[in-house]
């Protein structure tokens, strides 16, 4: 069936170009940002070396978006920082500038805005959508309908989006919609979206807002399903949101509930029309799994990216000759890396099928219990990671998980800034992280960081106009290759 595939794949992309050799370059009318987020070739390889444990004939099969014809790489770094974070690097991928760790959409003196490539389709008389798996208002998301001092103005932000007049949102919910101060709990567990919603003082609520300027908010898997062509103005949150209001981790998402390719899918389907559309589609989670070195629950992650992209693949199937997609990230997170010394066979990633949940469904078990003995410890290890069971532990890795015990009863580690301490931990769960960390080891995995890396990163792209996302180049080329290609001429300067 793959066979199949890729050859009925590369007989399209063949007559595509034979079509472009005559006469001038086409403008696509349907264009598709994918962005990774934290997603760099380690991600991608592993993801494939764990398929590859399943597939004899493919030891290293190629997901959707690394099969795509056209590669390149581009650097990542801010203006102010070797090592970007997802502001300045969404910024970059979002408007062809950049811009200090920490802006939304402005230069690094918070003193001029920029006009993102989203908001130039809009201008173009094309529709315009908005998908993460994170909440709406988190950075990457963001720079594509907002301007900000601050990437942490989630309430600021949030505000912008109805003024965006976007056609579609969808995917993770708003981590501020009231407005409430911040030295009020709001960012970290607000996992329910309220659309009735109340005004805060003198702060309107941001879903109400939404619908005053004539977009429908859904919450529900029902009102998801019941979205039809010819509604416009729609933002559509997921019925399940984890912490931050995002959406769940892949790996911790019931069967049946939506996952970030339903969101293409529908994005897709109300916004297809003669004048086309620009989705930025951000598999968000991605990098929250690896700031927590959690090799499972990044090749989750991945493969559920790639189903969404796989979407996008399915639609150029139908319109090759209008259609551009690229996938990229906007940095790398962890260094991850393959091999670290213990074993090198391809069947040791099936080790991380084992791993039933994502850290944070881990860390709220290990929250839950009441000082737990190291007999509790290990029956939870075992319950999550199969750790003790199916995956058998030695003496040392039981040693690191006693000391971890210890830690964890003895220092509130997620919250203090102990250098030693977060160097150990990465401020998460000592027990839950150190299992997680074990994983990884038994699974050949290595991680350098808790955080992001500079690493220049792979761009895959197929379609309208790809030829000119080949090569070696900054992540700043990418919005304006997209503008130019649409031909938008008001480019950021």
């Amino acid at each position: 069936m793959k066979k199949l595939f890729l050859n009925f794949f590369y007989l399209t992309l063949i007559a595509v170009l034979l079509s472009g050799c005559a006469g001038e370059e086409k403008s696509p009318k349907f264009v598709f940002l994918f962005i990774g987020d934290g997603m760099g070739l380690g991600q991608q390889q592993l993801t494939e070396s764990y398929l590859g444990a399943y597939d004899s004939e493919y030891p290293m099969p190629e997901l959707n978006f690394t099969g795509l014809p056209q590669k390149g790489f581009i650097t990542t770094y801010s203006s102010s920082h070797k090592i970007t974070d997802s502001a300045a690097a969404g910024t970059a991928l979002s408007s062809g500038q950049k811009t200090s760790n920490g802006r939304i959409m402005k230069n690094s003196e918070a003193t001029a805005g920029f006009t993102s490539v989203a908001a130039a389709a809009k201008s173009m008389g094309m529709q315009a959508g908005v998908i993460s798996s994170v909440s709406l208002d988190h950075a990457t998301p963001a720079v594509f309908y907002a301007n900000a001092d601050s990437r942490n103005a989630y309430y600021e932000i949030s505000m912008q989006l109805p003024e965006s007049g976007f056609d579609f949102f969808g995917g993770g919910g708003f981590r501020n919609p009231e407005g409430l101060q911040v030295n009020q709990k709001y960012s970290e567990n607000y996992t329910r979206q309220d659309t009735r919603g109340v005004d805060a003082g003198d702060r309107k609520n941001m879903l109400l807002y939404a619908k005053e300027k004539g977009y429908t908010v859904i919450t529900t898997a029902d009102e998801f399903h019941a979205l039809k062509k010819g509604m416009d103005k729609v933002i559509a949150i997921n019925p399940q949101l984890q912490s931050g209001a995002a959406m769940p981790y892949a790996i911790d998402r019931p069967d049946g509930e939506l996952a970030l390719a339903d969101f293409v899918r529908k994005g897709i389907e109300l916004m297809e029309n003669d004048n086309g559309f620009f989705m930025m589609v951000e598999g968000g989670k991605i990098d929250w799994a690896c700031h927590a070195n959690d090799a499972a629950t990044t090749v989750h992650e991945v493969i559920d990216f790639d189903q969404a992209v796989k979407e996008a693949i399915d639609f150029y199937l139908l319109h090759p000759d209008e259609t551009l997609i690229i996938v990229t990230g906007d940095h790398e997170t962890g260094g991850l890396a393959m091999g670290n010394t213990v074993t090198y066979s391809q069947d040791v990633f099936r080790v991380l099928s084992h791993q039933k949940a994502s850290l944070e469904v881990v860390e709220n078990y290990m929250e839950s219990l009441d000082h737990p003995d190291f007999s509790l410890v290990m029956e939870a290890l075992g319950k999550f990671y199969g750790l003790g069971t199916d995956i058998p532990l030695n003496g040392f890795d039981s040693l690191r998980i006693r000391y971890a015990l210890h830690s964890s009863a003895g220092i509130p580690v997620r919250q203090n800034k102990i250098p030693d301490e977060f160097l150990d931990y990465g401020g998460y769960d000592p027990v839950a992280i150190t299992a997680t960390r074990i994983m990884s080891e038994k699974a050949g995995v290595a991680w350098t960081s808790w955080s992001h890396t500079s690493i220049p990163l792979p761009v895959h792209s197929i379609g309208m106009g790809s030829e000119r996302f080949g090569g070696f180049y900054d992540n700043t080329d990418i919005p304006k290759r997209i503008m130019e290609l649409i031909g938008y001429t008001a480019i950021n300067k």
